[in-house]
């Protein structure tokens, strides 16, 4: 399996996404995860890798982009900004 974060040119400016998808040349279908407001965290990104392994090309989008790198502790009940 291939993954990596990929920035997407936006009129906003660069939103970074997490990419997952099998290895080899495709194609891949494409499924896009949309993040809850928590926000992007591991979880979202180990359900964007069992996409991929499904043979999926699965891509998760910061978006909170536009706040900076928004990351939410859950444990804490507060937002943490990076």
């Amino acid at each position: 399996m291939q993954e990596f974060h990929v920035d997407v040119t936006t009129p906003d400016g660069q939103m970074e996404c997490f990419v997952a998808h099998p290895d080899g040349q495709g194609p891949f279908p494409p499924v896009i995860l949309y993040m809850d407001v928590p926000g992007i965290r591991e979880e979202l990104r180990d359900f964007s890798r069992r996409i991929a392994s499904q043979g999926y090309f699965s891509v998760l989008p910061d978006l909170y982009y536009r706040d900076g790198k928004v990351r939410f502790d859950l444990s804490k009940g507060r937002d943490d900004h990076a």
